[in-house]
């Protein structure tokens, strides 16, 4: 319209609702000229520089143009897993969940953090779960290796061949407890509870525990 006055920006075309109009651009009326570029209105989120993709751009931030502000703090972007808060040493944190922040949607789920063991997918009743291997969750890396879940004799650090592997004793690998004792493997005659001075301690259905000593059978 007609130009009432020249000001520090340019020619001025009016008085709107935020001051004098510069200018009218293809989002609307120019009220000033930010330090981030023309000002075309001031909406709920500070001023509006620029009408994007996801919608009025009211800042440009640390890790790009600011959309709006979500209840976790800005939000730069709307990315495939929702707004994107931040942007971690992890990556984009797209969320803030029940077990911290969500970096990302994965395989297995909602991934919480990236841990010592690998990507974080849940926080489970025994500790962080680390990662869904072949055996089951694996809820932390042990002495021995990954721990798939806890059982009823402890934690199973790895599924051999004689069934879960419960724990690594002094005399091996603990494949079960049975009714005399932890069970360290299954041999010839049976389970071996226990390596003595004699030889593997064994059982033979219903027979008494004996001792093999070569080829002698000792009662």
């Amino acid at each position: 319209g007609a130009v009432c006055d020249v000001g520090e920006h340019g020619a001025v075309c009016g008085v709107g609702e935020h001051g004098a109009l510069y200018d009218v651009g293809e989002d609307g009326a120019v009220c000033e000229v930010g330090e981030h570029g023309a000002v075309y209105g001031v909406g709920e989120h500070g001023a509006v520089y620029d009408v994007g993709e996801h919608g009025a751009v009211c800042d440009v931030g640390e890790h790009g143009a600011v959309c709006g502000v979500g209840e976790h703090g800005a939000v730069y972007d709307v990315g495939e897993h929702g707004a994107v808060c931040d942007v971690g040493e992890h990556g984009a944190v797209c969320d803030v969940g029940e077990h911290g922040a969500v970096c990302t949607v994965g395989e297995h789920g909602v991934v919480c953090d990236v841990g010592e063991h690998g990507a974080v997918c849940d926080v489970g009743e025994h500790g962080a779960v680390c990662d869904v291997g072949e055996q089951g969750v694996v809820c932390d890396v042990g002495e021995h290796g990954a721990v798939c879940n806890v059982g009823e004799h402890g934690a199973l650090c790895e599924v051999g061949k004689h069934g879960a592997v419960c724990d690594f004793g002094e005399h091996g690998a603990v494949c079960g407890v049975g009714e005399h004792g932890a069970v360290y493997d299954v041999g010839e005659h049976g389970a071996v509870y226990d390596v003595g001075e004699h030889g593997a301690v064994c059982d033979v259905g219903n027979m008494e525990l004996f001792v093999t000593l070569g080829n002698m059978e000792l009662f």
